[in-house]
């Protein structure tokens, strides 16, 4: 399937259990509540969709007779690309079809993609969604054989010949790195038609045993919240009661169907290696390792830096739940109610720090979110699939999609991670990037970490933005907390690709089957990363949650660096904003031409594989953590101090 820009950040993460600790009191979403009142009768979330009539297509019915265009465009493809290496005039004219088709696919793709988003028991429009990803798959991957054989100088013959074939070098170039791991046509037909069948039915599996779950509900003084549509609101409660019974119930719930995810994920896990290696990889993670320019020892290698530092995530989170246990301490006048902003409010916070990056993106910002574009959907409601994603890029306005927005901080960030990327997205629908090189797409570049340290860097941005503009100790410390919720996705991203890196080894070992083994694999790793790990047994079953592992095999790593690098970015902004931020924005325009490593070092001067880079940017979390501290002591001793 194709890699949609997406936020794995369901509020169930177990970072979400130690931060929500502090919000509980309604600190930070009363903060963020002092912006002005919604403006209109249709900001809430449930007038929030995403209108695919007005831009993919009107019915479900008019999306399936088109495909005939698409049929078309792959039979055209294969015509063209049997004489494609003859010359110069038929190369360019076979690749300008495998944009055309590449582009109708992605259509489709985005069209039946957000179906399932929104209705995860939609198996129709999963399984046309899977056909024709395979199909675009197919076709990409037999033209880039063809592609292979055209010797080098000969290549650079055609592109003097016909100069527009410069704009697709790097498709011409990657072609052959991937020569090894290349089936002959005949075996990537039989491929094409397999790997549906192998890998779809884990996640068919995984959100049917979701669907069978009823969580339940937990009774509040404001009424009953669901608890799992509601978590958010029931982890920030103030009563303690509350939250006790909304985490039993949650676990509850996942458990009662761990037979069922433990097959999905072990079952995926089997089905993905196998057919990677019919691709000459060692498994899958190496194959997904491979097209982001890396190998499996440079990622555990990094893990492994990662978790070495992996105290100061941990100092963190003691300094939110000490905090969190004083504040429950202190008197209260009255029970503090449920707040959370609405996402009109929370459109308006997003395009003011936006605009930091200039006029351009604070005006795609702005289109994105006004309710009348039609183009976010945060509407809620059962069957939904969890997280959220962007979509767009290439071939239609770019959108969001979010599973909820219950108005508090996290949904903040989390809106502002997706709006980061849909401002990618449509950089690159409007500057008509070919879909080789856009967001989002089948391509040979694997530049996911770099998308989605662009969306991480948004989220720095909103939280700093914020901060600079409070006013009091208690904003700061809502800001800050903010800041270091999204900054200490390093380790977030370190732990959850550490975790699935694990499983794929257990299983290899032939271990691995039972949700017991993937409870005692999640306790080992998250013992590195967090101080709840031991003392909240229930946590050993987060790998129930992950079902981004089966939607999305091995792409947590990409957290993990883009982590890395959207903290640099931050830096970079924060030295010199009026020197970085063109640079910047003509980065994301310019789509995924080259290694991402080296697009970064053209554009920004920054060196990935710099040894001191990890150094840089854990120095800049230590310094937030060491405010925050210090905001926290100071409110702790001027509370206790005994009175003149």
């Amino acid at each position: 399937m194709p890699d949609f820009s997406k936020a794995r950040h369901p509020a169930s993460r177990i970072r979400f259990a130690v931060t929500a600790a502090l919000f509980f009191s309604g600190i930070a979403s009363a903060a963020l509540g002092q912006q002005r009142p919604p403006s209109s009768s249709a900001d809430t979330a449930r007038g929030y969709r995403y209108d695919l009539e007005r831009y993919l297509y009107p019915t479900p019915e008019a999306e399936a007779s088109s495909r005939s265009r698409l049929t078309t465009r792959l039979k055209a493809l294969e015509a063209a690309r049997a004489s494609a290496g003859t010359s110069a005039a038929s190369l360019l004219e076979a690749l300008v079809l495998m944009d055309s088709a590449a582009a109708e696919a992605k259509r489709h793709s985005t069209y039946l993609y957000l179906r399932t988003q929104t209705n995860t028991l939609d198996r129709a429009s999963a399984e046309a969604q899977s056909a024709i990803d395979a199909q675009a798959t197919s076709a990409a991957r037999a033209f880039r054989t063809t592609l292979q054989r055209i010797d080098p100088r000969r290549l650079e013959q055609f592109i003097k010949d016909r100069p527009a074939l410069e704009a697709y070098r790097f498709v011409l170039t990657s072609a052959r790195r991937y020569a090894a791991h290349t089936v002959e046509a005949s075996g990537e037909q039989i491929l094409s038609r397999v790997a549906p069948l192998a890998s779809d039915w884990p996640l068919e599996l995984y959100d049917r045993a979701m669907a069978r779950i009823d969580f339940g509900t937990v009774p509040t003084a404001g009424g009953s919240l669901d608890v799992y549509r509601q978590r958010g609101a029931i982890a920030a409660s103030p009563d303690t009661a509350v939250r006790n019974a909304g985490n039993r119930l949650l676990w509850a719930g996942f458990n009662s169907q761990r037979d069922l995810f433990a097959m999905a994920v072990v079952g995926n896990v089997r089905s993905r290696n196998a057919l990677a290696k019919e691709r000459h990889f060692d498994d899958a993670p190496a194959e997904s390792y491979y097209r982001a320019y890396l190998t499996t020892d440079d990622v555990k290698t990094l893990i492994a830096r990662i978790r070495s530092r992996a105290e100061l995530s941990k100092r963190y989170q003691r300094i939110l739940a000490t905090h969190a246990q004083w504040a429950r301490a202190q008197p209260r006048r009255a029970p503090t109610a449920r707040v959370g902003i609405s996402v009109d409010s929370a459109s308006r916070l997003i395009a003011m720090a936006f605009a930091s990056l200039g006029p351009d993106v604070e005006r795609e910002v702005i289109a994105l979110l006004d309710p009348k574009n039609g183009r976010l959907d945060v509407n809620g409601g059962l069957h939904r699939a969890g997280g959220g994603a962007s979509f767009g890029a290439s071939v239609v306005e770019s959108g969001v999609y979010l599973s909820v927005f219950e108005g508090f901080p996290g949904d903040v960030s989390r809106l502002a991670h997706e709006v980061a990327h849909a401002v990618e997205n449509q950089f690159q629908f409007a500057g008509h990037i070919s879909p080789a090189y856009a967001n989002g797409t089948a391509n040979m570049v694997g530049a996911d970490f770099l998308s989605e340290a662009y969306a991480q860097f948004g989220q720095l941005i909103l939280a700093d933005t914020l901060l600079k503009r409070s006013t009091t100790d208690t904003e700061r410390q809502t800001y800050l907390v903010q800041f270091l919720t999204s900054a200490m996705e390093l380790f977030y991203g370190a732990q959850d690709a550490e975790l699935e890196q694990a499983i794929y080894d257990k299983v290899a070992t032939g271990g691995g089957g039972a949700a017991s083994q993937l409870d005692s694999v999640t306790a080992r790793v998250d013992l590195a990363y967090d101080i709840t790990a031991e003392s909240r047994p229930e946590l050993r079953a987060r790998w129930i949650q992950k079902r981004v592992m089966i939607e999305d095999p091995v792409y947590y790593f990409n957290y993990m660096y883009s982590g890395i690098l959207s903290l640099k970015l931050f830096e970079r902004f924060s030295v010199d904003r009026a020197s970085f931020v063109p640079r910047y924005v003509e980065l994301v325009r310019r789509g995924y031409r080259m290694p991402p490593s080296e697009a970064v070092r053209r554009a920004l001067g920054i060196e990935l594989a710099s040894p001191t880079l990890l150094d840089d940017v854990t120095g800049l979390i230590e310094k937030r953590v060491n405010e925050l501290e210090a905001l926290f002591m100071k409110q702790e001793s001027r509370t206790t101090a005994p009175a003149p």
